[in-house]
């Protein structure tokens, strides 16, 4: 039986996604695994989720040197995702922000209405 070729775009299902993630992901390491050791090359793959959890694998012959590019990779990763919670924060506050001027640019809509309203009664007598 054959399979049907797989349309490449997002997973819109959040639990589909999350399997798909980390079924893929462990084939990833492995080819990853495999190439370096059939082909005696050294190879280095860094992989973020979605939630900014790092996965990796080198199959670098140096282990102090694998050890600092982790330490300074996971530094990384502390700082971005700090940055990133402050953006959306950041984010959180300019829509309350938005959202308060939405209504209070409907409510000022309508008390110009109001007024209108009452000037052409006035002007009708």
């Amino acid at each position: 039986m054959v399979r049907g070729k797989t349309q490449i775009r997002r997973i819109e299902n959040l639990a589909s996604r999350q399997v798909t993630f980390s079924k893929r992901r462990r084939g990833l390491l492995k080819k990853a695994f495999e190439l370096s050791v059939l082909c005696d090359v050294e190879i280095g793959l860094i992989i973020f989720s979605a939630h900014g959890k790092l996965y990796e694998f080198t199959s670098s012959r140096c282990p102090e040197k694998q050890r600092k590019e982790s330490f300074w990779l996971l530094t990384v990763n502390r700082k971005l995702s700090a940055m990133n919670k402050l953006l959306m924060e950041e984010n959180d506050r300019l829509q309350k922000q938005v959202s308060e001027l939405v209504y209070q640019n409907g409510h000022m809509h309508q008390q110009v209405q109001n007024v209108c309203i009452c000037d052409n009664k006035k002007h009708q007598l």
